[in-house]
C-alpha cells in the first residue's frame, strides 16, 4: 500500500518514464528491485565470487534508496517540465538517507552501491571533494523528507517478501527514524559518503607479489560486482527492458532429438558429444560438421547441474557471430532471445529485420532499443568475440556490468585457433582470469589442435585435453590436396578455373589481398560471362556487400544439392562469412589454419566428387605472406603441403603438420609472444582491475589493437547526409572499411569531415570493384580538367 503523499516524487519525466508519462519513484524503485531478484535467480553464484554472504542483502538495500536524491526540489522540479539543468548529482544526494537503512556494518558498502551508480570515483571526487553536508542537506524540502520516510517504513520490507528475497540473505529492517536528529546524521552521512568514494583504494596498494595483494583484489572484485548489479538492475529498469529470466538449457539428448525431429532421420550423439558431457572446464577438438557446436552446448548444459548459469559463446570473427545467434535461438530457444555483442551489432539487427519493416525511422528506434538490451546484458545467451570480453579487462565505460554478466557463466571459445599470438596470450590470460577470479567455466574447441597450443590451453584451464578421435577425423575427409606451380593471375591458373566453371562447377578463388582479387576479377570477366564471375572483399560500402553476400548465398547455398556455375573471388571474408558450398576452390599460398577455413566452403557436406572427396587446389606462388601472413608460415606451410600432394585431407592430420610448421625456431618465436603479450596483459589489466575507474590510457590500448577504420566515399556523401535525417544505421551502410594509414597515406584525398564526424574518401569507387586505395584519375577536355 502506497503511503499518504501530499506530493508525488518523479524518478523520470514523461520524457523517459514507461509509455510517455512520468514514472514515480516508487515505480522506478520496484522496476529495479524486481531485476535485481531476477537477476538473483539468473546469477546466484555472485555472493560466493564476491566472498560476501550479505551480497544481496546490501545490493537490495542499495536499491531502495539509490534515487532517494532524485526527490530534492530542483530535480523534482526539472523532472515535472522546469527545463533548467540541476547542477547536482542525485546519487550523491542519496547518501544523506544512508543512517536510516545502513547499520554501521553495511553503511560502507551500500554507500559505494548508492553513490557509484552512475558516474566515477575520480569525478565525483572533483565535483564534491570540498562540499559541505549541511548545503547539500538544503536542497530537500521537509515535506519530501517526510514522505521518503514514511515510505520507507511502509514499502521495502514488503518486497523482500514479495519477490522472496529473504532466500538470499536480504532482511528486512526495523525503521527507528527520528527527523530531528535527521540533519546532523545525514550532513555526516553525505561528507563521509563522498570521502569514502573520493578514496576508496588506498594510495600505497600492495604489489600483486605481496601477501595483502589477494585481499586488495578480492575487495575489488566485492566491488566490481556490486557496482555491476546495481547499474545493471537501474538500467535495465530505466530502459523498461523485459525482467530476465533464468536460462535452461537443453542436454545432448534433447538437442539430438530436435536434429532427428529436423531432419527426419534417427541420430544417436556421437562419441566425442558424449565424452563432453562434464562438468568443469573442457578441451578438445573434432573435425568441422561433426557436431562440435552440439557437443558445447551438452557441456553448458551439465554445467547448470547446481546452479544456473549464462552461456557466452564467443568466435574469432562478426560474421560468424551472426549465424551463431540465429543457430543459438533455434536450438535453445531461450525466453530473451540471444545477444549478439559485436561493434557492428546494431547494423546486423537492422538488416536482419529491415526486409519486413515499412517505416525506417519505427525500425531504428526499434533495433536501438534491443540493441540497447543486449548491450545491458538482458538476454542470458550472448554471442560475442573475446575483443568484447577484453573490454572489461581494459576497463571501458560499462565493464562492471559486462564483468558481472560474465561472472559464473558457461563460456564456450570456438575455433581457438584462429588468433595470431599476440592477441592469442591476451585471451589466454583474459580467460585464465575469469576462470580464476570470476568462477567462469570454459569450453576450448576447435578442428585443428597443434601441440603448442593444445598444452597452452592445458596450463590456462588446468585441465588435460580429451584425446581426439582419429576415426572420426578419417570419416570426415571430403577434400584431396593439389598443388599448381603458379601464380593466380597466370595464364595456367586462369584457364584451369575457366574449365571449371565452363564444366558447369562453382569455384572459390581465394586471394591474400583486395588488390589481388580486384585484379584477378578484372581478367577472369573478359574470359566468362560477366554475371558468372562475382568479386567479394572488405572493402564494399555495407549495402553494396550486403547484395553482394545475398547473390552468392543465393547461388550457392549450403543446404542445396547443386550450385551455379559461377566462379567467387575472394579475400579472407570469404573464410567466415556465408554458410556456402563450392564445388572446387584455387587458393593463394596461406597459413596453413587459414587454408583450413577455405577449404571448408567447399563440398562442406561431403556429397560431392569422388566417394564424396573433391580436389582442393594450392598455387604455389607467391612464396611468401604479401604483408598479410608471416612469411615463414606460409612458406613451412608450402613445404608441407609439397610433402603431401595427393592426400586426403581431415583436420587431425593437418594438426600433425601444424606440428613440423611450429618447429624450431618459429616456435619459441611464437610461444616467447604468447606468454610475453600474457605477462604484459596480467601487469596492464588484470592486476590493475578495479570499480569505479574507467581509464583513457587503457582504453587507447584496446584502441591500438584494431587497425581499421571506416570511411565515406566521396560519391555517397549527398545520399548519406540525406539517410542520415532517416536513420543513421542505414546511413551506415554507405561506409567502407580502411586501414589506418590510408589517413596519412593519402591524406590529400581521405579527409576528416567535423560535420558528419567521420572520414571522406575522395578515392575510386564502384559497385563493382569496390574501393580502390589510389588517388583519383585526372582527365581533360577541350574545357578544361574533369574530376573522375
Amino acid at each position: 500500500m502506497n503511503p499518504a503523499q501530499p506530493f508525488d516524487l518523479l524518478a523520470k519525466s514523461a520524457k523517459l518514464g514507461w509509455g510517455g508519462k512520468p514514472e514515480t519513484l516508487e515505480q522506478h524503485t520496484q522496476r529495479v528491485v524486481e531485476r535485481l531478484a531476477a537477476l538473483s535467480c539468473r546469477s546466484p553464484q555472485l555472493p560466493q565470487i564476491a566472498g560476501f554472504s550479505e551480497f544481496w542483502h546490501i545490493a537490495f538495500w542499495s536499491a531502495v534508496i539509490h534515487d532517494f536524491g532524485k526527490a530534492a526540489s530542483g530535480f523534482q522540479a526539472r523532472l515535472n517540465g522546469g527545463g533548467q539543468k540541476y547542477p547536482h548529482r542525485h546519487e550523491v544526494l542519496s547518501l544523506a538517507f544512508l543512517p536510516w537503512v545502513a547499520e554501521p556494518n553495511e553503511t560502507r558498502l551500500i554507500a559505494l552501491g548508492v553513490i557509484s551508480h552512475h558516474r566515477d570515483s575520480a569525478v565525483i571526487k572533483t565535483l564534491y571533494q570540498d562540499s559541505s553536508g549541511a548545503d547539500l542537506l538544503k536542497e530537500f524540502e521537509p515535506r519530501a523528507i517526510e514522505w521518503l520516510k514514511d515510505w520507507l517504513e511502509q514499502v521495502p520490507n514488503n518486497w523482500v517478501d514479495r519477490y522472496d528475497l529473504a532466500r538470499l540473505g536480504v532482511q528486512q529492517k526495523t525503521f527507528q527514524i527520528d527527523l530531528n536528529r535527521f540533519p546532523k546524521q545525514a550532513a555526516e552521512a553525505l561528507e563521509t559518503g563522498i570521502k569514502l568514494y573520493a578514496n576508496v583504494y588506498p594510495l600505497d596498494e600492495p604489489y600483486p607479489h605481496e601477501p595483502e595483494f589477494a585481499q586488495l583484489q578480492a575487495e575489488r572484485r566485492l566491488h566490481i560486482l556490486l557496482r555491476g548489479i546495481i547499474t545493471q538492475s537501474d538500467r535495465m529498469a530505466s530502459a523498461h527492458a523485459p525482467t530476465p529470466s533464468v536460462l535452461r538449457l537443453p542436454s545432448l539428448a534433447q538437442i539430438t532429438a530436435q536434429i532427428s525431429a529436423r531432419e527426419q532421420k534417427e541420430i544417436q550423439p556421437r562419441a566425442h558429444q558424449i565424452a563432453a558431457q562434464r562438468e568443469g572446464n573442457l578441451i578438445f577438438s573434432a573435425p568441422t560438421g561433426s557436431g562440435k557446436t552440439e557437443a558445447a552446448l551438452g557441456w553448458a548444459a551439465k554445467q547448470q547441474t547446481q546452479a544456473p548459469r549464462r552461456l557466452i559463446y564467443a568466435l574469432p570473427y562478426q560474421a560468424s557471430l551472426n549465424a551463431m545467434k540465429e543457430r543459438l535461438e533455434r536450438d535453445l530457444q531461450p525466453a530473451d532471445g540471444v545477444a549478439i555483442l559485436h561493434s557492428r551489432a546494431l547494423q546486423v539487427l537492422y538488416r536482419q529485420q529491415k526486409e519486413d519493416a515499412e517505416d525506417l525511422e519505427e525500425l531504428t528506434q526499434n533495433v536501438r532499443r534491443q540493441n540497447d538490451f543486449n548491450r545491458l546484458h538482458q538476454p542470458a545467451v550472448a554471442v560475442l568475440t573475446p575483443y568484447q570480453m577484453l573490454k572489461a579487462m581494459y576497463r571501458l565505460p560499462g565493464y562492471e556490468g559486462l564483468l558481472t554478466m560474465l561472472a559464473g557463466s558457461s563460456l564456450v571459445l570456438d575455433e581457438i585457433h584462429a588468433y595470431e599470438p599476440t592477441r592469442l596470450g591476451m585471451f589466454l590470460a583474459l580467460t585464465e582470469a575469469l576462470r580464476r577470479d570470476f568462477d567462469v567455466r570454459v569450453c576450448a574447441m576447435t578442428a585443428t589442435m597443434p601441440t603448442w597450443l593444445r598444452e597452452e590451453l592445458e596450463q590456462c584451464l588446468g585441465v588435460k585435453a580429451l584425446p581426439p578421435d582419429a576415426e572420426l577425423f578419417q570419416a570426415s575427409r571430403r577434400h584431396r590436396l593439389e598443388l599448381l606451380e603458379a601464380d593466380m593471375e597466370s595464364p595456367e591458373a586462369q584457364k584451369r578455373i575457366v574449365d571449371e566453371v565452363e564444366a558447369g562447377r562453382s569455384v572459390l578463388v581465394a586471394c591474400n589481398t583486395v588488390k589481388k582479387a580486384q585484379a584477378v576479377w578484372q581478367t577472369l570477366k573478359t574470359q566468362l560471362a560477366p554475371e558468372k564471375v562475382l568479386l567479394l572483399h572488405s572493402r564494399f560500402t555495407g549495402r553494396d556487400r550486403l547484395a553482394k553476400e545475398q547473390v552468392i548465398q543465393t547461388r550457392l547455398d549450403a543446404s542445396r544439392d547443386t550450385q551455379d556455375p559461377i566462379v567467387v573471388v575472394a579475400t579472407q571474408v570469404i573464410e567466415v562469412s556465408l554458410d556456402l558450398d563450392f564445388d572446387r576452390i584455387f587458393s593463394e599460398p596461406a597459413p596453413l589454419e587459414a587454408l583450413v577455413q577455405r577449404f571448408g566452403r567447399v563440398n562442406r557436406r561431403g556429397k560431392k566428387g569422388e566417394n564424396g572427396i573433391v580436389p582442393v587446389t594450392v598455387l604455389t606462388q607467391p612464396r611468401e605472406g604479401q604483408r598479410v601472413y608471416n612469411d615463414e608460415l606460409v612458406q613451412r606451410g608450402l613445404e608441407q603441403l609439397e610433402a603431401n600432394v595427393g592426400a586426403e585431407l581431415d583436420d587431425l592430420m593437418i594438426s600433425g603438420w601444424l606440428d613440423q610448421v611450429y618447429k624450431e625456431p618459429l616456435l619459441s618465436l611464437f610461444r616467447d609472444e604468447v606468454q610475453r603479450s600474457a605477462k604484459e596483459f596480467r601487469a596492464v589489466a588484470v592486476n590493475t582491475l578495479k570499480a569505479f575507474a574507467q581509464d583513457e590510457t587503457l582504453e587507447q590500448k584496446f584502441d591500438d589493437l584494431f587497425d581499421g577504420i571506416q570511411v565515406l566515399p566521396k560519391c555517397f556523401q549527398q545520399e548519406y547526409e540525406e539517410t542520415l535525417k532517416v536513420s543513421p544505421i542505414e546511413a551506415s551502410s554507405l561506409l567502407v572499411n580502411a586501414p589506418r594509414w590510408i589517413t596519412a597515406g593519402l591524406r590529400e584525398h581521405v579527409c576528416w569531415s567535423e560535420t558528419l564526424k567521420l572520414f571522406v574518401a575522395d578515392l575510386p569507387y564502384s559497385a563493382e570493384l569496390g574501393m580502390e586505395w589510389k588517388v583519383p584519375e585526372v582527365r581533360e577536355d577541350s574545357w578544361g580538367r574533369l574530376d573522375d
